[in-house]
């Protein structure tokens, strides 16, 4: 927590790209299939945007992140 008493930006993207790459495991193990991930943006509004929304313990919302990722299925 920082002198707001809210989380640093860092831990929230941390937080993120762990949830928005989550799905993209499951289905990928489901497929069995082979692939690199990697987030390259946090603001884009394109295809492939995950947005991720962080509530604190009493369900306030503290963040809205949207990412854009890039998936590249290998084999």
């Amino acid at each position: 927590m920082n002198h707001l008493n809210s989380m640093y930006f860092g831990v929230l993207a941390v937080g993120a790209d762990v949830a928005a790459g989550m799905p993209v495991f499951y289905f990928a193990k489901q497929g069995f299939l082979k692939f690199s991930l990697s987030f390259f943006s946090m603001k884009e509004q394109k295809n492939g945007e995950v947005e991720v929304k962080v509530f604190n313990l009493t369900g306030e919302l503290v963040a809205s992140i949207k990412m854009r990722l890039s998936l590249k299925v290998q084999g």
